[in-house]
Formats: C-alpha cells, sequence, structure tokens
C-alpha cells in the first residue's frame, strides 16, 4: 500500500463551455441536486429547481420535464384525508381540493416553462432506478405519498425504458432550447431502505445509463457527484448522523469540485469576496447601533462586484 496517498482522487473533468454569471441553470431531481441548487443561488447565479419537489427514479423526473414542455399532459389526482395530492409531485404539494392544487400546479408550469426555455445548463440528479408503479399504469409515480404500500408494485426500470423516455423527452428539449446543455449526476444519497444490495445494483444502473446518454450525445455531460463522496472521500464521517445523507463538510466539497469544473477561472475568484457578503448579511447583530455600518459594508462590497451580473 502507498501510504503517501490516503485516498483515491476522482478525476472531474471540466465543462467543456466554462460558465459564468450571464448563463442559467436549472435542477431537477433527488435532494442533492436541491443541494446544488442553493449552492448556485447563494453565489448569486440565475437558477431555479423543480417546481415539483424532490424526485429521485429517471422516469418520473423524465415525466417532470415533459409535463413543463407541454402543459396539455393531464396531471394525475388522488386524496387522503380529504387533502388533495398529485402522483407527479413531492409530498410537499396539497391542498384541500383537486381545483385548486391543480390551478397552483398549472400556475407553477407556467413559469417554469418560461425558466426552462431560458435554461443554459440542466442539472439532472437521479437517485434510485426502483420504481413505484400504481397498478397497470406504465407510468411511475414520484412519490407515494405515505399512501397504502398495496397500491404500488415495485421494480427495477431497465436501461431500455430509461433510454427510450430520456430520447423522447431530450428531443422535445433540442426543439425548444436547442443550446441547452444537459449534465447528469448520479446522488451520492444511499438508499438504505432499499437494502445495501439493492442500493448498489440501482446505483450502478444508474451510473450506466448516464454513461451511455454522454456517449451518444455532444449536449449531454457527466460530473460526479456520487463517485466524490462513495470514491474519494470514502468515510462515514462525511455523512450525517444517519449515514445516508452526506453532512455539511461533504455538500461543500462536491459543491466547490463543480465550480472548479464549471466555472471560469474569474468567476470561481469571485465566489470567496460573494461568500463574504453573504456571512454579512447573516450576521447575527447584537448591538443594533452597529446596524448601519454592516449595512455600509454589504452595499459596499455588491457595489464593488456591481460589474458582473450577480443576483443577489
Amino acid at each position: 500500500m502507498r501510504y503517501n496517498r490516503f485516498y483515491t482522487p476522482v478525476d472531474v473533468k471540466p465543462f467543456v463551455q466554462k460558465c459564468d454569471f450571464s448563463h442559467s441553470f436549472g435542477f431537477i431531481g433527488s435532494c442533492f441536486s436541491d443541494e446544488m441548487y442553493s449552492k448556485f443561488r447563494r453565489y448569486g447565479f440565475t437558477a431555479w429547481q423543480s417546481p415539483f419537489g424532490t424526485t429521485y427514479n429517471p422516469l418520473s423526473i423524465l415525466h417532470q420535464i415533459d409535463i413543463l414542455l407541454d402543459i396539455n399532459i393531464q396531471l394525475r389526482y388522488d386524496q387522503q384525508d380529504e387533502i388533495f395530492f398529485s402522483w407527479e409531485t413531492s409530498h410537499t404539494l396539497l391542498a384541500e381540493t383537486q381545483e385548486t392544487l391543480s390551478h397552483k400546479l398549472q400556475e407553477k408550469r407556467l413559469a417554469f416553462r418560461e425558466a426552462l426555455l431560458k435554461t443554459d445548463v440542466l442539472f439532472l440528479t437521479v437517485g434510485s432506478s426502483w420504481a413505484y408503479f400504481l397498478g397497470d399504469d406504465p407510468l411511475p409515480v414520484a412519490n407515494c405519498h405515505k399512501m397504502p404500500a398495496s397500491m404500488f408494485h415495485k421494480r427495477l426500470l431497465t436501461l431500455e425504458e430509461m433510454h427510450t423516455n430520456f430520447d423522447r423527452v431530450q428531443r422535445k428539449l433540442q426543439e425548444c432550447n436547442p443550446n441547452l446543455q444537459v449534465v447528469l449526476t448520479v446522488s451520492p444519497v444511499r438508499h438504505v431502505r432499499e437494502g445495501l444490495i439493492d442500493n448498489n445494483r440501482s446505483k450502478a444502473r444508474l451510473i450506466d445509463w448516464c454513461h451511455t446518454l454522454v456517449a451518444q450525445h455532444a449536449h449531454v455531460h457527466y460530473f460526479p457527484a456520487y463517485e466524490l463522496v462513495v470514491d474519494e472521500l470514502r468515510d462515514y464521517r462525511f455523512y450525517a448522523s444517519d449515514g445516508v445523507h452526506p453532512n455539511a463538510q461533504a455538500v461543500d466539497f462536491v459543491g466547490q469540485q463543480l465550480q472548479t469544473a464549471c466555472f471560469t477561472e474569474e468567476v470561481v475568484a469571485l465566489l470567496p469576496k460573494i461568500e463574504v457578503v453573504r456571512k454579512l448579511e447573516e450576521h447575527n447583530i447584537l448591538d443594533y447601533k452597529e446596524l448601519p455600518r454592516i449595512k455600509y459594508q454589504i452595499l459596499a462590497k455588491k457595489e464593488a462586484l456591481s460589474a458582473w451580473d450577480i443576483r443577489w
């Protein structure tokens, strides 16, 4: 064993087209996608995240893009204890009537369709190739909404159906937004409810799917978030207390790797200055006499960065 190297670094390939503050980013998929979205917004980039909430399996994620592109596609609704929900969304989107929920979701579809059409880079973070289906419905649900397990049947998605659905949706995307670049990532969050063996089967299938798509499409790329956590960090001290989710250190590490791969050197050099502003904004002021001075510092630092199109 070579004791001068206690970890195996992951080769993170830089993006072919580096990005700056003029670019727009979209994030759809698992909770790790939510973490990366928060990083991008913290640093002032134009970014949006899925209006449908956290989603894990590729078919549901692709279907969510589909229903953004085509607002005439009908959503599937159900109810539990007089609360309505949609099988296309996470458990965070609820209403007391189907009409109210339908109206809310339609508004989101219209707004985020416009955002998608203006997006330069779309990040799709897939978490699991295990999916849950209602009866004979060919579409999996995005979330089971704590409904009885007897309503669903669970299976591992095939590579063929994942490829078929991606090809269909990406053709629509290319027609509506021909310059869009797609970045695929596999979430490092472990789905231990499936069992570790089935989790690994699932992740392996997702990784295979991603790399096949990268080989087939010039506008599709891969960022190794999964490998950075599982292979380079490779230690439980980089996980939260549940042993499943990466902790703040791991998220920061992956975020730094993504920044270096994605952004121009000029932008990367600006990020520490933006972080100083954010920390000043978050500062807990005990003496309110200090408030004018802190506000002045924030305004002065933002003014010094006004040459760049930072969205504070």
